[in-house]
């Protein structure tokens, strides 16, 4: 299973990567485009917005798959290995939840935009459906993302649980002092 979610993540980072670095063509262009020739990039603002959100949509499941989300363990070291993973295991279940809050709420604002399918950007007439339909799917990545942590985390402590505890064997002269 951690191939199968290593390879999906690494090809979606690939994907967000590519998407960031033609935003930041689309950028370059638009400031030299503007600056040079008085020539900016029509909808620049639009494609770098959207661009950016595709991109962080895209590139949080690999974050996450590798443990690269910020997070501050000036508490959570003061406990021990289990109840750490315990603390671990509620914010992956936290991070479930919201994530699968908020990709519910995108997608199933959907229907309502193929309905109103006038609403649209400004500059390049991206339909609003489409972008609910990017944000709700980034959304469901990250839920499918928090979910698999939290799966890993419980599996940690269930693992740690019926391990023998540290401190050395008693039948080989090992003692714990």
């Amino acid at each position: 299973m951690s191939k199968i979610v290593d390879k999906t993540t690494k090809f979606l980072m690939w994907v967000g990567c590519a998407i960031f670095a033609i935003v930041v063509i689309i950028v370059v262009v638009n400031v030299l485009g503007r600056r040079i020739l008085n020539l900016p990039v029509k909808g620049a603002t639009e494609l770098v917005q959207y661009g950016v959100m595709l991109a962080i949509g895209l590139v949080m499941a690999r974050t996450g798959f590798e443990g690269r989300h910020i997070n501050v363990n000036i508490l959570i070291n003061r406990f021990s290995p289990t109840l750490r993973q315990v603390f671990i295991a509620f914010g992956a279940l936290c991070g479930t939840a919201t994530f699968a809050v908020l990709g519910y709420l995108f997608i199933s604002e959907m229907p309502t935009y193929f309905g109103n399918a006038g609403r649209m950007t400004e500059a390049w007439r991206i339909p609003y459906y489409v972008i609910y339909a990017i944000m709700g799917i980034g959304f469901v990545i990250a839920t499918l993302e928090y979910l698999y942590e939290f799966v890993l985390s419980v599996k940690k402590i269930f693992n740690a649980a019926s391990e023998p505890e540290a401190g050395g064997d008693a039948e080989n002269g090992e003692g714990g002092a």
